[in-house]
């Protein structure tokens, strides 16, 4: 069993190095206070890469497009965006717990609610524009009204964002 020494996990959030376990997300940033110790990690991750078939690799590979596009955001907001608690969203992108079905749908919108925003915004100002009071929502900010189940309400303002930026 082949183990990554603790040098070779960068805790930097701009790494785009590929891990040496194959892991398809970017390394742990150290602000996320990942609660595993090396080995933990490394054996996840090789339990995630051999385990990364069908629909779990596709919810695996949503994830991590969620989490590119919210690379900027507090990895506290990271979770309440995708309604996760920390821990067990740790536990997720480190292939220690599998990832429910029941957010497919919740993640796709979101997915694409990022797509379309940062191509009307840079996407170092997605963490300000989640805290923002938008009036298309109520005066809700996107979190909040995410968090209530409104993503397909703020996929709407989005979209009208993209609409008006190129008429």
């Amino acid at each position: 069993m082949t183990t990554v020494p603790l040098e070779h996990l960068p805790t930097d959030p701009v790494g785009d190095r590929q891990d040496p376990l194959g892991n398809p997300f970017r390394f742990p940033v150290s602000s996320m206070q990942v609660r595993l110790s090396p080995d933990e990690l490394a054996k996840a991750q090789r339990k995630a890469v051999s385990h990364s078939k069908g629909a779990g690799a596709t919810r695996l590979a949503l994830l991590g497009v969620v989490l590119a596009g919210l690379e900027d955001v507090p990895f506290e907001d990271v979770a309440r965006v995708l309604k996760v608690r920390e821990d067990r969203l740790q536990k997720m992108m480190h292939g220690v717990e599998s990832i429910p079905k029941g957010n497919d749908e919740r993640w796709e919108t979101i997915a694409e609610i990022l797509r379309l925003l940062h191509s009307v915004l840079k996407p170092s100002a997605t963490a300000r524009w989640l805290r923002t009071s938008i009036d298309g929502l109520n005066g809700r900010t996107p979190i909040e009204a995410i968090q209530k189940g409104k993503a397909g309400d703020v996929l709407r303002v989005v979209q009208n964002y993209r609409e008006s930026s190129f008429s």
